[in-house]
């Protein structure tokens, strides 16, 4: 309830009332929102990201290749 709504996989209905939560309270759309942003931005780091998938692909690269 702080940056977005979970609801259960696969259940139409349930998403569909989340999604006319955010229709019918655009503060509430726009303050989970805002929350929802700076909390990406505490946990996620760009270029660290990069560098580990970067790492990935070059370990997956190299065990292919050693073959």
């Amino acid at each position: 309830g702080e940056t977005g709504f979970i609801v259960p996989k696969g259940d139409v209905e349930a998403t569909a009332e989340a999604i006319q939560v955010f229709i019918d309270r655009p503060e509430l759309r726009q303050k989970m929102g805002e929350r929802g942003r700076k909390q990406v931005t505490r946990l996620y780091n760009w270029e660290k990201n990069v560098e580990e998938m970067v790492k990935v692909y070059n370990k997956v690269l190299d065990e292919y290749f050693a073959y």
